[in-house]
């Protein structure tokens, strides 16, 4: 192992960091432990927001360009900057694309999703969150995808999103309402099973 090596598995954010703004030889490294840590967090909300295709795309996205300011910039937060990146990538995206409604039944929301070996109706009603969230507007999306599935607070949205925090639980609400306006006959289908 090299002197200045860090054990990346037990190193902290900030080394990591470090060792790729000073272009370090292990530069590759440190970032590869950063993306191990927080890709999981990065692939949900992108795809929770944009669906699979888009939503992968705008995950690697993000990763080049976390890649690209760690190396310009000081970092203080990784976890809120790569929310950032993605959110701002996000953006750029639903702005370029068409507005229609892709379905596709093999998205999960969460990483943590059941198993086919799960509860069916649960993996059920996840799949139509993800449908019903196709049809909600971008802002109230994103905010009920980072309280909902990032475990972001509601002052936490309202820095990321730059909008105030009454406004945040108004889009929740929001959110919540059109989710079960939308979704209602549905659940009532997947009861009556």
């Amino acid at each position: 192992m090299q002197p200045d090596a860090i054990p990346y598995t037990n190193a902290s954010d900030e080394q990591l960091l470090l060792s790729i703004r000073l272009q370090k030889p292990t530069a590759n490294a440190a970032f590869s432990e950063l993306y191990d840590r927080y890709h999981g967090r990065v692939a949900s909300y992108c795809i929770a927001l944009l669906g699979k295709q888009d939503g992968n795309d705008a995950f690697q996205e993000t990763f080049v360009k976390f890649y690209h300011a760690a190396g310009r910039t000081a970092v203080e937060n990784v976890p809120a900057m790569l929310t950032t990146i993605a959110r701002n990538v996000c953006i750029d995206v639903k702005r370029r694309r068409k507005h229609t409604v892709v379905l596709d039944d093999d998205t999960p929301l969460r990483q943590n999703t059941p198993s086919s070996s799960g509860n069916y109706e649960q993996q059920e009603l996840m799949r139509l969150i993800e449908i019903g969230l196709e049809y909600l507007d971008f802002d109230i999306r994103e905010a009920f995808v980072l309280r909902h599935y990032q475990d972001m607070s509601y002052q936490e949205i309202a820095i990321l999103t730059g909008v105030p925090e009454t406004t945040v639980t108004k889009r929740i609400w929001r959110a919540k309402e059109r989710l079960k306006q939308v979704l209602s006959p549905f659940i009532n289908d997947l009861n009556q099973l």
